[in-house]
């Protein structure tokens, strides 16, 4: 029974302060942890916020030239027809869509959809307008009834480019 006594007296000690200093280490070690989490976060963050307004101002320029009047002065020519013009439009539209098609990684999925459904609705306004014109007709006339189109709707465009607003400021707030 004494050496048990014995052996207790001197093992309670150290299992007391090995306890003491497990617990002070893991407190420690947890909150490193923290930090360098908190670390990356803001490394990260400070990384990808350029991005991110990079990918603001390349989807507002998109909106920019997809939208319907930019589309016809950019591309319209005198010895069009109106199939050429449509072709052209449409042609140009999915090309700057695929040029900015990689914006979405820094953007949110929201946005990404009205971005997408606003090109959608263009090039269904097109469609539309151009089903009610002789193909062979010429692109002015094509033109001009595409503008007289978008005058009564509200812009695909304008909608895009002010939700894109609201989502950086959001992120610059």
């Amino acid at each position: 029974m004494n050496v048990l006594l014995e052996i207790l007296k001197t093992t309670m000690p150290a299992l007391i302060v090995f306890a003491t200093v497990y617990f002070m280490m893991q407190r420690w070690l947890d909150a490193q942890l923290r930090k360098q989490m908190m670390d990356n976060r803001q490394s990260n963050y400070q990384q990808a916020f350029p991005l991110k307004l990079q990918a603001f101002e390349r989807l507002t320029l998109f909106c920019e030239r997809i939208s319907i009047p930019n589309l016809i002065f950019r591309l319209r020519t005198e010895k069009m027809t109106a199939l050429e013009l449509r072709n052209s439009m449409m042609l140009a539209i999915q090309q700057e869509y695929e040029h900015n098609i990689s914006q979405q990684v820094y953007i949110s999925s929201d946005l990404w959809k009205i971005i997408k459904m606003a090109k959608d609705n263009i090039l269904a306004n097109i469609n539309l307008v151009f089903q009610q014109q002789n193909p062979d007709s010429d692109s002015m006339t094509f033109a001009n009834a595409l503008f007289e189109h978008i005058q009564l709707q509200a812009s695909a465009t304008d909608t895009a480019q002010q939700a894109i607003r609201s989502e950086a400021a959001g992120l610059l707030n």
